[in-house]
C-alpha cells in the first residue's frame, strides 16, 4: 500500500505505508475491530475484571476508547500488563497521558498507596476522568456531571 500527502495545494510523490491504517479510511475501523477484538476476548478468557454473574463485563469499549474495571489491585495490573503486550506485539501504541485510574469504594489511605504500571509509565489514581464522553468521578459522581454539563452550557 503507499499513499502521498497534499500540502499547500502541491502533492508529493508515492511512498509506501508499512504500518498503521490512514485515518477516515475504509478499511480502517474493520482492521482496528479485527486487532481490539483479539485483545478483548483474551481478556476475557483470562478470567480476569469485572463480571455480573458469569457475565464477563471487565472491558466496556466503544471504538479506541476502552475502560478496564476490576476490584481487585493485581487484576487491574495483569490487565494492563496483558494490554501493553499486545500493543507491542503488534505495534500499537498506548497514549500514556489518556490513561487514567479511578478508584470506587476504598479509603483515602488505600487509594493514595495505589499505582499501576504500563510499561515504564506509572499511572496514579486520579479523582476523575472521561469514558465516552461521560466523566466517571470516585465521589459524588452526578454533582461532578451536573456542574460539568452547566458549565458546558454557559459557555454558548
Amino acid at each position: 500500500m503507499s499513499s502521498k500527502i497534499k500540502w499547500k495545494g502541491e502533492i508529493s510523490d508515492k511512498f509506501p505505508i508499512q504500518q498503521g491504517v490512514r485515518q477516515g479510511g475504509v478499511l480502517s475501523t474493520h482492521l482496528y475491530k479485527v486487532y481490539i477484538n483479539n485483545v478483548l476476548n483474551e481478556l476475557m478468557k483470562s478470567r480476569v475484571g469485572m463480571k455480573i454473574g458469569n457475565i464477563y463485563t471487565g472491558t466496556p469499549t466503544c471504538a479506541d476508547d476502552i475502560a478496564l474495571l476490576s476490584d481487585d489491585i493485581e487484576e487491574l495490573q495483569i490487565m494492563l500488563n496483558t494490554v501493553l503486550r499486545n500493543a507491542k506485539q503488534d505495534r500499537v501504541t498506548i497514549h500514556p497521558t489518556k490513561t487514567n485510574a479511578v478508584i470506587i469504594n476504598k479509603g483515602k489511605t488505600v487509594r493514595k498507596n495505589l499505582q499501576w504500571n504500563l510499561g515504564t509509565t506509572c499511572i496514579t489514581p486520579t479523582n476523575q476522568t472521561k469514558h465516552l464522553g461521560i466523566i466517571r468521578a470516585e465521589i459524588k459522581e452526578n454533582n461532578i456531571i451536573v456542574e460539568d454539563r452547566l458549565a458546558g452550557h454557559s459557555t454558548l
